[in-house]
């Protein structure tokens, strides 16, 4: 069961997710909870860390979408959060939140069927590891605990979300290889790291910073990746987020 929070103070859109939804679970023989809230601080009153995706406004009385999603993170960080807004000043402060996805308003069926069929793909994806092998032996990680890849040479460190870090040999650009080839939202911002979108919590034109363990880590984008990083950052906004 996919367990889904809708937290909208205009009653027009909330009936248009749900809809949507039920088509969906129905179309799809699948099963979601869903429960709705009118604003945020509805949604926070004694919140417990137990949904798979939140459609979230950002424009709402009593407590605003970004408000709500701060607070959101110290109680769950890993809830898949979706912003439905059309107002384009907040898309940088996203990052802080960790948004999975943007989408305009008002949202067209086709922008929000491409985003939940990604997200209900990453949920299912959430126990698939990365493999490596050292002199110590064969690992696995979960992907939703590596933070991002750094290359020194042909030594590869991995950073896990707690902060600890592991060592292999290997190619940075195998990684990222595999990573495209099974649709998960790494981006290779430089020659030598390679990010999970999950951790990033800023990014300009020329750096980006992760929060790693209640801790900031700031990498630089390369100059000659500048370009598809602003674009990437386009795409997000639109709902097509293509690695």
């Amino acid at each position: 069961m996919i367990r889904i929070a809708i937290v909208e103070d205009e009653q027009l859109f909330r009936e248009k997710i749900l809809r949507y939804l039920h088509r969906y679970e129905e179309k799809n023989k699948q099963s979601f909870s869903i429960k709705t809230f009118e604003n945020g601080m509805q949604f926070l009153t004694d919140y417990r860390p137990e949904y798979d995706i939140i459609f979230m406004d950002i424009e709402m009385t009593q407590m605003d979408g970004i408000s709500a999603a701060k607070q959101l993170r110290h109680l769950d960080p890993t809830a898949l959060l979706v912003y439905i807004s059309g107002y384009d000043q907040y898309f940088r402060q996203l990052f802080e939140v960790g948004v999975f996805r943007f989408l305009d308003k008002p949202v067209n069926t086709e922008q929000l069927s491409e985003c939940f069929v990604d997200a209900c793909r990453q949920i299912s994806d959430r126990n698939a590891c990365f493999e490596y092998t050292c002199k110590r032996g064969f690992f696995r990680i979960p992907f939703r605990e590596i933070a991002y890849f750094e290359s020194d040479r042909r030594v590869i460190r991995l950073y896990l979300w707690n902060g600890e870090h592991r060592e292999f040999y290997g190619k940075l650009n195998r990684i990222e290889e595999g990573m495209k080839a099974g649709g998960r939202f790494f981006l290779r911002i430089h020659q030598s790291y390679l990010l999970n979108y999950d951790y990033v919590r800023r990014m300009d034109g020329t750096s980006v910073t992760l929060a790693i363990n209640g801790k900031e880590i700031q990498l630089p984008i390369s100059s000659d990746r500048q370009y598809e990083m602003s674009k990437q950052l386009c795409e997000l906004k639109k709902g097509k987020w293509n690695i």
